[in-house]
Parts: structure tokens; sequence; C-alpha cells
């Protein structure tokens, strides 16, 4: 994989670096993004011009029935589409929905002077059946031509090609809104469909350079008709959260709707008694969606993920019927252009947030479960919710008229937005009880690994006793029990103490480490202890025991920083007892603990430790007394013979120094030896750097951990944690793009579609990148594959015959 590396560059460009993806991703990143952009624009022309058309042709009241018109024909198209749109490759239903939506399109243009209402009941088919249809279909395409891997990475950069098509729909509508007639808009939809073809055409020339693979093909069915709606409807019975999702999704469209007729309302009143009030509305709203997009944009890049992180998922999805009802009294007490408008911003902008939140909640399912839901979520109950809306607006405008009506709407979207509240608040356990129900109850290993992953998430209640409950079972598998432990450690859960030290006995090297990281994470853990006398002695034996045991020099240092935690007087005793030892190894530990020390009588202990033969032990010393600057002209000529030594091992000893005291001039030695033969000096010389910052030191680590050398690859791991936030991020975001790049290598070579006919070697080598990026479902798969074909190698050789 280095000389993989080598070729392919590691930091091919700038442009790489500012969004984080490798060079071979590019081309299918412009596809993607210009689907989607050219989707969004026409959409938001054609939307905007055909309301302004409607409302100038049967007025403001009408408005309701062209919702209505628009949500049964996305309903009709869904139920149509879903009887042949898996029978064909999606490029070509892709290009054959583009030319008919242009023909459609041109179809209406020829009634424009002949039939108006023609000409609004085709372009609206046009907008409803094709545009939306259109936009599902590069959905799915775009999933196809990016590994979960990628998508990592790419699909944040993808996601904002909608929101710029937003703003350049809006730019466009403003622009031209009064210097063309209005049905000359509908040619700006006919080129973004038109343009929609060559981009599919050049994915095709694309498809000869890709490595298109993947697991035995499923079973085709329909996505969605009469018998798959029913079908999930009893399958939610499994999962009651998604029975208030679905709650959630008809209030929320049905609130989307009637806002949009209200806030259309309010623009049309500003621009009604114009002479050309068409052309005045299509601009006030070209204008203002401008202003949407421009916030949601920010939303998105910028403050979504972190209301996300700090509020937790049902927190998140709560935020967006709250900030809606708080807006909804404003617009109640005093209705306006000013108070609909910010109305309108303040749902587009925690509209972000609930979406990101909404499409978080299927990563608590199991992978088959999440289509079939998103399936009748997204294609049924969306349209449906859009139709009640409107039925509820007409019912409305039968009973009410003029102030009245609009009062009586707001009422009726306030109650629908507390009732959204109510129901979340009242059935937020039963998010967590997914989880914990996929846990408890589940073999399925990548199914668990991902429940934990759910459960550590903000706003579950009771999740440590489950965890804790879980830690306890001696079946549970070892990848379930690291990922628990690490979750506890972040969780900080002083309740789970006793299970944590538990597992320090572990059998297993990689569970004592989770555990000491577990411990170590507890931030009060010597308050938590120190009151419990007997748990503070058992808790020092089991770490002092471990030390002796470990080997891995990482591992050491986090159980003596756990041990100064709780009380650093419990350390000296020890720390003698290893200084007289004769083994070499334990006094080099043990010296590497005194630098925690900041006790001018360390010199008097570990100065005779500079004349040892032991390059570690001399290497340690200087570390620990580097502290004390008046001695440093001391240190000086032991770290310089060090380094300049041609002993291979008294060299990297002196790396390590300069690594730990963080000795920036030495930084032009360290990158001459990143370029060195010997991948164990690389190594080293890449952590130092690294620890001092520079990121310079990235590449060499990178190298190591995707290495076939486990005892260097082991070493890269354990000494990335102990790094500043930001070189881990990078080296996490590198580590990311190097092993898509790794895979994309493995599967282009091979002339398979299916990972099933992949030779067991390669099967392995694709096993062990997911395992470094931890992508468990993958892995399992993969395993799965591999204990197959070792089965029947095994009957073939059984029986030759």
């Amino acid at each position: 994989m280095k000389n993989f590396a080598k070729q392919e560059g590691f930091f091919p460009s700038l442009l790489n670096k500012i969004f984080n993806v490798t060079s071979n991703e590019w081309s299918r990143i412009s596809i993607s993004w210009g689907l989607q952009f050219l989707y969004k624009v026409g959409y938001i022309v054609g939307w905007i011009t055909l309301i302004a058309k409607f409302i100038s042709l049967y007025g403001i009241s009408a408005l309701p029935y062209f919702f209505i018109l628009y949500s049964v024909f996305r309903i009709i198209s869904a139920l149509i589409y879903s009887n042949f749109i898996n029978q064909f490759r999606r490029d070509n239903v892709i290009i054959i929905s583009a030319i008919m939506g242009c023909l459609v399109l041109f179809t209406a243009l020829l009634f424009i002077t002949i039939n108006q209402f023609v000409f609004i009941i085709l372009s609206i088919g046009a907008l409803a059946v094709f545009f939306s249809q259109i936009y599902i279909l590069n959905t799915a395409f775009i999933e196809d031509l990016f590994s979960p891997l990628e998508s990592q990475r790419t699909f944040p950069i993808i996601e904002s090609a909608e929101t710029i098509g937003g703003i350049i729909g809006g730019l466009l509508i403003t622009f031209f809104a009064g210097q063309i007639q209005s049905f000359i808009m509908i040619y700006i939809m006919i080129v973004s469909l038109l343009l929609i073809c060559p981009i599919v055409f050049a994915h095709r020339q694309l498809l000869k350079k890709l490595p298109f693979i993947r697991f035995k093909k499923k079973k085709i069915t329909a996505k969605l008709s009469l018998q798959v709606i029913k079908e999930s409807f009893a399958h939610m019975g499994n999962y009651p959260f998604f029975k208030v999702i679905l709650m959630i999704i008809l209030g929320q469209w049905i609130i989307t709707n009637l806002l949009d007729f209200q806030y259309t309302s309010a623009v049309y009143e500003g621009v009604s008694e114009s002479v050309n009030a068409e052309a005045e509305l299509t601009h006030g709203l070209g204008s203002l969606h401008i202003i949407f997009y421009s916030f949601a944009l920010f939303m998105q890049l910028i403050v979504a993920s972190r209301i996300i992180s700090s509020l937790g998922i049902v927190g998140s999805l709560m935020l967006h019927p709250l900030v809606t009802l708080f807006s909804l009294s404003v617009l109640f007490f005093r209705f306006g252009f000013t108070s609909a408008v910010l109305t309108k911003l303040n749902f587009e902008m925690t509209n972000i947030v609930y979406l990101n939140a909404y499409h978080s909640t299927y990563y608590a399912l199991e992978h088959k479960a999440r289509e079939q839901l998103r399936e009748v979520l997204e294609g049924f109950a969306q349209p449906v919710g859009s139709l009640l809306g409107m039925f509820f607006l007409l019912f409305f405008e039968f009973i009410f008229k003029g102030n009245f009506l609009t009062t009586a709407v707001t009422v009726f979207m306030a109650v629908i937005a507390s009732g959204m509240l109510f129901v979340l608040l009242k059935n937020e356990h039963k998010y967590t009880h997914i989880s914990v129900k996929n846990l408890l109850h589940s073999n399925n290993i990548p199914l668990q690994l991902n429940a934990i992953e759910v459960l550590a998430q903000k706003g579950h209640k009771g999740t440590a006793d489950v965890l804790t409950k879980t830690l306890k079972s001696k079946q549970i598998d070892t990848k379930v029990r690291i990922k628990i432990l690490e979750t506890l450690g972040h969780m900080q859960e002083k309740k789970s103490l006793l299970e944590i030290i538990d597992n320090l006995k572990s059998d297993s090297a990689n569970v004592r480490s989770a555990a000491l990281k577990a411990l170590n994470k507890f931030e009060k853990i010597e308050k938590d202890i120190i009151n419990f006398p007997f748990s503070n002695h058992r808790i020092n034996e089991e770490l002092q025991k471990l030390f002796a045991i470990e080997s891995d020099k990482n591992t050491k240092a986090l159980i003596i920083s756990i041990i100064i935690k709780i009380n650093k007087n419990n350390l000296v005793p020890f720390v003698f007892e290893l200084l007289n030892s004769k083994d070499n190894r334990l006094i080099a530990d043990s010296i590497a603990v005194c630098s925690y020390f900041n006790d001018i009588n360390l010199l008097h202990y570990l100065l005779p430790f500079l004349e040892s033969d032991d390059p570690k032990i001399r290497g340690n010393t200087v570390v620990a007394l580097w502290q004390f600057k008046h001695y440093r002209a001391q240190l000086l000529p032991v770290l310089e013979q060090l380094l300049n030594s041609k002993v291979k091992q008294e060299k990297i000893a002196g790396i390590r120094v300069v690594g730990e005291i963080k000795a920036v001039y030495e930084r032009i030695r360290l990158r001459n030896y990143i370029q060195s033969d010997d991948n164990e000096t690389r190594l080293e010389a890449g952590i130092a750097l690294c620890k001092m910052g520079y990121n310079e030191g990235v590449l060499p680590i990178i190298d190591m951990i995707v290495s076939d050398n486990q005892i260097l690859k082991d070493r890269a791991l354990h000494a990335v944690e102990s790094m500043n936030k930001n070189i881990i991020k990078n080296i996490n975001s590198k580590l990311l793009m190097r092993i898509s790049a790794y895979i994309n290598t493995i599967l282009s070579e091979s002339d398979t579609i299916s990972f099933d006919d992949l030779p067991i070697d390669r099967l392995i080598k694709l096993r062990n990148a997911y395992e470094l990026v931890n992508d468990h479902e993958e892995v399992e798969n993969i395993n799965a594959i591999i204990d197959n074909k070792k089965r029947l190698l095994n009957i073939l050789q059984f029986n030759p015959s």
C-alpha cells in the first residue's frame, strides 16, 4: 500500500485538502453535484413561476388546489414508477424521465395561448412527476456511485448542491421577473432537464474506470405499491417510535403547506394592487428564496451538526416544532408581510436541523427495515400530509373569511406543532428502546455496535444501566464489549466503575486497553474513589498488576496516569520497587513515570541512569529530567549522542526524546528521518513531528497504520491516541481517504461485480481495510463470505470427487 500511496499522491492538491477528498472522487462528485444542482434550479424556478401564474389566473383563495394537484400527482407518480423503476438501469430511467419531462413542458407551452388551464395542469404534472422522481432517482444513483466509506466525506459536498441550486434558482427568478413573460421561465426548467442528460452520459464514460462491485443482488421488488405500504405499516409494529415519526411527518407536511399558503398570501397582499401583480409576486418570492436558502446553507454547513450533538436526536426533532410554535405566536398577534417572512425563515432554518435528525433516526434500525420504512414515510406519508393540510385549509375557507381565516389557520398550525411536541415528549423513550432491544436481543454484531453508538448520543435515559448490565454478560462479542467500554468512558457514570475495573482482568489485551481508556476518561475519578478506601485499594492493586504484565509503552503510561489521578502518593513506593528491578524494561518504564512528578529530588535518583548502556533508559531519563531547565545543559550531550548514533535503537530512542520534549529546533533532522528507508525510523520521526504539532509527520504514521507490519501498526495506532485533537482529526481524515483509495484499487483490479466472486486473499485485504476505519457492517459481511468460502474449500478437500 505504501507504493500505491506514492503513486497516487497523499496531498494531491490544495483543493483536495480543503474538501477532504481524493483525486479519483472528484469526477463522481462533479457528476453528483451537477445532477442535484440542475434538479434544484429547475424545481425552484418552476415552483415559484407556477405558483405566481396559478394565483394570477385563479386568485389566492384557489392556491390550496395547486398544492392538492401537486400532491396527487406525486403519489400517482410514485406508484407508477415503483412498478418498473428497479427493472431498468437508473441512468436510463433518469434520461428517459428528463426527456419525457421536457416533452410534457413543451406540450404545456403549446397551450399557453389556447387553454391556460391545460398549461397549468401539464406544468404542475411535469414538476410533480418528473422533477420529484428525478430527485429520488438521483439520490439512489448517487448512493451507487460511492461506497459507504466515501460517502462520509463526499455527501456533505454533494448536499450543498441543493442549497446553492435554491439560491441560483431564486436569483434567476429575481433577475428575469418583469423583464420577460412568466411562461418563458418554463424554458429554464426544460434546459435544466436537458442538461441532466449529458451529465448522465458522462457518467457512462466514467463507468469504464470505476469499480462497481457489490454483494449478491437481491430479488427486485416494487419500491412503492399498495401491498408494500400495507406491509410497511404492519412492520411499524416492531418499531413503535416510527409510528411517532409517521405522525411527525404528517404534522410537518401539514404545517409546511399551510405555512406556504400563509406566507404566499402575505407576499401577494403587498403586490396585489400592482399593474403587473404576477411579475411582482414572482420577483418577491424569488428574492425571498435567496434569503431562505442562504440562511439554510449557513445552518447546513455550520450550525446543524452542533445542535444535534448538543440536544440529541429527539431533542433536535423537538426544536423544529418548538421554534415554529414560537414564530406562529408572533404571526397570530400580528399577521403581515414581515411576520410571515420571519416565520417562514425560522421554519426553513430549523427544518435543516429537523431533516438531519430525522435521517439519523434510521441508524437505529437494521438495514432492511431502514429501507422499507423510508420508502413509505418519504414516498407516501409526505404527500399525504400535504393533502391533509390542503383539505383542512379548504375546510377553513368554507367556514371563515378574511382575517378570521388567517387566524384560524395560524391557530390550527399551532395546534399541530403542539401535538408534535407532545407526541415526541411522551414517546422519547421509544427511540431508546429500539437500540436497547437490538443490543440485548440480537446476535447481529454490526447491529449491536450500531445500537451502542445510538445509545451514546445525548437524550437517552438509563443508558449506563443497560450498557453496564450488558458488560456483565460473558457471552458478548469482544468487539461489542470494547465498544461498551468506550461509551461508558465517554459517559463517565461512576456506577459503571466496578464493571470497568473487572474488565482489567480480561484475557484480551484489546479489552484491557479499552477498560484503561474508559477509566482514564473519568475526570473526577479521584473524587469517586477517595471516599471508598477498599475500592481505592482494589483499583491500585489491579493497575499495578497490569503494569507489570503489559509490554506496550502507551498502555503503561495510561496505567500510571490513572494511578496519579487517584492518588500520587500510592505511586512512589511502586516506582522505587521498579527502579531497583534488574529488568531494563521495567526500569525504563519506571523512569518514564517519574516525568509526572515536578520534584527536584528526582535528580538524585535519576542522574546515574544517564550512564546506562540501555538507550531507552537514557532517553527516558532525559525526558523525565527535562522539566528542570538548569540541568538541560547536562542532558543535551546525551540527547545528541543518541541522535548521532549509528546504532538504530539509540537513534530511535533519541527521536522519541525529541518528540516528548518537543524540541522544535530538531524539525529539519526529523524531516530527513521521515524520508528514511527504515520504516521504524520513519514512523518514530513522524510521531515526533506530530507531537510537536506538525502535520508533515502524518504520512509515515498512516503508512504504518495501513502496512502489513503488525508491530509498527500497533505502535502507530497507540501513538495517535496521545496526540492533540487537531492532529488526530487530520490523521483520521487522511486515513479515510487512504483506505477509500486502497479499496478502490483492490476493486478496480477485479473483473467481478460481486464480493462473493473475489478470491479469499483479496477479501482479507478488504476486510482489514474496513476494520481500520471501524466499518463493522462491511467487516461482518466480508467475514461471512470468507467463512463460507473456507467451508466450501474444506468440503472439496475432504471429497475431491
